[in-house]
């Protein structure tokens, strides 16, 4: 089993194994919200479960959380009432929620799994804003980490990006540099480019080049047509990127 350092705390075995040298919240893809909870016991989950405060300061403690990335007033509301906007800063708001009465229970890492995955772009927009707003504010946290694809999300939210291909780190830098770096790979994932190095269609059966060929070969009408030709398979099945 492989170890890793934490604040310069070797860690082996699993995360209960031993006390964490540091809090770290999640914010998961779809939120992973309790569908038969409402938001007071979703985002006071941990501390009902896990601390000695009364109901009322939990309560409490979830409507300052819920103030904080703009959801006043609807603790008594369950996920299924939220919209897809809604359940993501729900889920921000369980992240940072933390016990008053022990110091060591704030959080000093956040975890985002594609905070703005499945959201149109205005939505993006507010969770993008949302996340540097938590970072800034003295009750939220100032050091995250993200996973993402999104380019809007990586421009407005990111600092320092690290672009991964195949497990291995291909480039790292300043989200200021991504205009100017000349690493074929991250320019052909930040142009969106079906033709490069990175071939995301061959893993799914396409032969990318002959899609392309085929596209530039036809009318403006009939393109449409041709890419639903070749989306055929996917919807038969078979896995897509």
């Amino acid at each position: 089993m492989r170890a890793s350092l934490v604040q310069g705390v070797r860690r082996e075995g699993l995360a209960e194994d031993g006390q964490d040298p540091i809090v770290i919240g999640m914010v998961f893809q779809q939120a992973a919200l309790f569908d038969s909870l409402n938001v007071y016991e979703n985002v006071g989950f941990r501390l009902y479960q896990h601390s000695r405060l009364s109901p009322k300061r939990i309560r409490d403690l979830v409507n300052q959380k819920l103030d904080l990335v703009g959801l006043p007033g609807i603790g008594d509301r369950f996920p299924a009432e939220l919209s897809g906007g809604m359940r993501k800063r729900v889920s921000f708001a369980r992240a940072i929620m933390e016990n008053p009465d022990d110091p060591q229970d704030h959080p000093e890492i956040l975890l985002y799994d594609e905070p703005t995955a499945g959201l149109d772009p205005i939505a993006s927009t507010v969770i993008e804003d949302l996340i540097r707003s938590i970072q800034q504010h003295s009750k939220g946290c100032s050091t995250y980490v993200m996973v993402t694809h999104q380019d809007s999300t990586i421009r407005r939210t990111a600092d320092r990006i690290v672009f991964l291909y195949r497990g291995k780190v291909q480039w790292e830098g300043l989200v200021s540099e991504i205009d100017t770096v000349g690493d074929p790979l991250v320019r052909q994932f930040l142009a969106a480019a079906l033709m490069g190095q990175f071939k995301p269609l061959a893993s799914c059966g396409v032969d990318g080049q002959a899609l392309e060929a085929t596209i530039e070969n036809l009318a403006f009408p009939k393109r449409e047509e041709a890419l639903c030709n070749h989306r055929e398979p996917f919807e038969k099945g078979q896995s897509g990127y």
